[in-house]
């Protein structure tokens, strides 16, 4: 179950970048392991490790956070134009 976990926390991350750089998830999903192996690996050198799995899981959920205001931003542009086609 941890595992499983992980994966959504680096999903999680890969959505907020494909987000933020407006890329697909597939094109975002390595940085966000390279990024999360080094938010791993600096708190590790300085003290517990731990910290830093503390701060993984809370890059997380920052990305996705700023990928469901990114959605519904985009959503309520769109609404938002009243443009019609037809």
């Amino acid at each position: 179950m941890i595992y499983l976990f992980w994966v959504a926390v680096l999903g999680a991350m890969a959505l907020g970048l494909a987000a933020a750089f407006d890329r697909k998830i597939e094109e975002t999903f390595a940085p966000a392991v390279f990024l999360a192996v080094l938010v791993l690996y600096v708190p590790g050198l300085f003290g517990p490790l731990k910290a830093g799995l503390w701060l993984v899981a809370a890059l997380g959920a920052a990305g996705a956070g700023y990928a469901a205001v990114r959605m519904v931003q985009k959503r309520a542009c769109l609404c938002a134009t009243g443009s019609h086609r037809g």
